[in-house]
């Protein structure tokens, strides 16, 4: 078959008694069936606006009408990315040249809902569907004119072309076997294109669905209703169309007749389509012309499944959210950050939130509202939101909102708040901060935005301090030598016990004591950092040179003591943050250290929790001063004509004494014989006037009936 342009003849009929013809708008996707190609191109130096006495090739409303797909000279072409990028945009496929095609069987009346009966198979090649695509556009924008614009593709050319776009307003489908297809309701419209006489003229109309029920648009009325023609169709002025033959362009490897666009002025014809009134369209051939609907004699044969499609004039609300660490960096870049890469914020740190808004659509969007929630784990900061917004949720605040009123197409709103990071966490380790603002608007879906996540690291700080006091010192008293007559006696020691110290001062500075005074120690707990320390382990050992007091451990929590490593241990739970544990315990010196003040006793404690390996405290000492007192006691017994003297020491005082000499002048008329016991006598002489001593030790609390030791010494004339 061949295609004439869209031009009325002389002298031909008018389709259905009408003198007027709509341009069908069927989509095009450029198969690969066709082989379409973007290059080589017929080229038009320049198109002529369209008008009564101007038909294809020419721009209508700025888009050309030329039989191809590229732009070649006017401002828009199916190929131009205003088209293909925006949300008007909206294309059909079909199989083609397959038994596996949707068709209808014989007998589906076009006028019929009731008599459809879909099944797979292949269609009549000239009414075999391949492709298709719609745009629209508002001219002057949100306030003009709308127009539409189409284009097809179809498999076979040998044969007329009676081809449809309907549009339906319900959501409803029929049931069996056409569930796809959606039940007619009022206010429909079809737009049907149609060839005659091998090409020679072209049909083009638009109808709308009209019922008996009563009410409003998108009233179903299956079976009951029927297709009413529009007017104000004038060539060139509310429509213009062209198929791919001379002296319009083609794209290379187009059969001709296989191609054709059109474009319609709804507003001036079948009425503005507005956002949201018709929920899907799909595309259908038929078997007779357009005269042939009313009396039921055209069968529907393809068709496309129905796709939801945006006529434009619709909003596109939309909300982006992006996030940067105040503290850190006031000035950065706002970050989107997410759950697999956060942003890194530390205790205490001021977020900055950043909501965008944007109306991506082509209307206006009404009683816009934005909402955010003030995340888990922060805190609002008071007044640090723009454009007014109302804090929900009272003390403490609990979530924010925005009413943005009307936003055109094409706005963007910057919201802006900021939150602070919980300066401490109810457990250590890292916590999400995950965030999200919502938006709604009059007819629109709401949505939310991305989400965007922070991490902050919660941890224990411990810490162990130690201080210690003398809580009751063994005072030593020691009394100086008696004298009577030529007899002389040696220094006597003894020790009593001073008072109780009950409230004592700790100090960390080293202290003074006495053998067997009583040190009590206090090892102090705090933990400084951000979260719970759990399990907390507080451990002293006995110090060298001191024994435990028994009972003395004091603390609020669990206490062991265990003797076999002089071990004492003090557990907690958990120990909040800023809080602070005190322990104490006691020992008693040893009783006995070297005489002098070189005696020490030095202590430190260690704590260890879940979270961190063991500290030490600071270590304290005390410096014992200890007083030796070396005593003699010698008596005399004679046995065989000598003299055998005997020598005993021992120590009153509290220091043990070692290196102590005993010295014994051998009297008048006697010489030295013998000396017995340990340690060995020396320097013994035969005659009178010589000395003999002794080298020895003597602990501290020896006494004349336990003495330190004893020696013998024999003389004889």
């Amino acid at each position: 078959m061949t295609f004439a342009r869209f031009r009325k003849r002389a002298g031909t009929r008018t389709h259905g008694g009408r003198g007027r013809r709509v341009l069908v708008m069927l989509a095009v996707a450029l198969s690969a069936t066709f082989g379409l190609l973007s290059g080589g191109l017929t080229a038009h130096a320049s198109l002529a606006a369209c008008s009564a006495s101007q038909n294809a090739p020419c721009t209508f409303a700025g888009f050309e009408i030329d039989g191809d797909t590229a732009v070649n000279g006017g401002a828009l072409d199916w190929q131009s990315s205003t088209v293909t990028s925006s949300v008007p945009y909206t294309t059909f496929t079909d199989p083609a040249n397959t038994t596996a095609d949707n068709i209808m069987s014989n007998g589906s009346k076009e006028s019929d809902q009731t008599s459809w009966s879909c099944v797979t198979s292949k269609p009549p090649s000239k009414s075999d569907i391949v492709s298709g695509a719609v745009w629209f556009q508002t001219l002057p924008a949100n306030t003009g004119h709308q127009f539409i614009y189409g284009n097809f593709t179809r498999y076979g050319v040998n044969g007329d072309v009676h081809f449809d776009y309907e549009f339906n307003r319900a959501a409803s489908q029929l049931t069996g076997s056409c569930s796809s297809l959606p039940l007619r309701a009022k206010g429909d419209v079809l737009i049907t294109f149609d060839t005659n006489n091998g090409g020679a003229i072209i049909f083009v109309n638009a109808f709308t669905w009209s019922c008996p029920t009563s009410g409003a648009s998108s009233k179903v009325c299956t079976g009951a209703g029927s297709w009413v023609l529009s007017g104000g169709l004038a060539q060139g002025v509310t429509f213009e169309g062209t198929a791919n033959l001379p002296p319009a362009s083609s794209d290379p490897g187009v059969t001709a007749g296989a191609f054709g666009e059109a474009s319609l002025d709804l507003t001036a014809t079948v009425g503005s389509f507005a956002c949201g009134e018709f929920g899907s369209a799909f595309m259908h051939s038929r078997s007779a012309g357009t005269s042939d609907i009313a009396n039921g004699k055209a069968e529907i044969k393809d068709y496309v499944t129905p796709v939801p499609f945006n006529p434009g004039g619709c909003p596109n609300s939309g909300l982006s959210k992006a996030q940067r660490d105040h503290t850190t960096n006031p000035t950065g870049t706002f970050t989107q950050d997410t759950a697999a890469s956060p942003l890194i914020v530390n205790p205490g740190d001021t977020l900055d939130y950043k909501l965008t808004y944007t109306n991506t659509g082509t209307g206006q969007a009404t009683n816009v509202s934005v909402t955010d929630s003030i995340p888990s784990g922060t805190a609002y900061v008071a007044s640090s939101c723009n454009l007014s917004c109302t804090p929900t949720g009272g003390s403490p605040v609990t979530g924010l909102s925005w009413s943005l009123g009307t936003q055109n197409a094409g706005a963007s709103v910057d919201l802006t708040f900021q939150v602070t990071v919980n300066a401490t966490g109810s457990a250590a380790g890292p916590v999400t901060i995950e965030n999200f603002g919502t938006v709604s608007a009059t007819g629109e879906t709401s949505k939310d935005s991305n989400h965007v996540f922070a991490t902050v690291t919660y941890a224990p700080s411990s810490s162990l301090s130690k201080g210690q006091a003398d809580v009751q010192p063994l005072n030593l008293y020691c009394n100086s030598a008696a004298s009577g007559g030529a007899t002389t006696s040696n220094t006597a020691c003894a020790s009593l016990p001073g008072a109780v110290v009950s409230s004592p001062t700790f100090v960390t500075a080293a202290i003074g004591a006495n053998p067997g005074d009583v040190v009590e120690y206090q090892l102090t707990y705090t933990n400084s950092g951000n979260s719970p320390a759990t399990t907390v382990v507080i451990t002293d050992t006995v110090p060298t040179h001191s024994t435990y007091v028994t009972g003395s451990a004091a603390c609020d929590a669990t206490c062991v003591v265990d003797d076999s490593t002089s071990t004492i241990s003090w557990t907690y739970a958990s120990v909040g943050v800023g809080v602070t544990k005190h322990v104490t315990f006691e020992v008693t010196l040893a009783s006995a250290f070297a005489a002098g003040s070189s005696g020490s006793v030095s202590n430190t404690g260690h704590v260890l929790t879940d979270q961190e390996a063991s500290k030490a405290s600071n270590t304290v000492v005390a410096n014992v001063t200890a007083t030796g007192a070396l005593a003699i006691v010698k008596s005399a017994a004679v046995s065989g004509g000598q003299i055998t003297y005997t020598i005993s020491w021992f120590n009153t005082g509290n220091g043990n004494l070692t290196g102590q000499v005993i010295s014994d002048t051998i009297p008048t008329g006697l010489k030295f014989v013998s000396c017995g016991g340990l340690p060995a006598c020396a320097g013994g002489v035969v005659g009178s006037g010589g000395t003999v001593s002794w080298t020895v030790a003597a602990a501290a609390g020896t006494s004349a009936a336990s003495p330190a030791g004893s020696v013998t010494l024999v003389l004889g004339t």
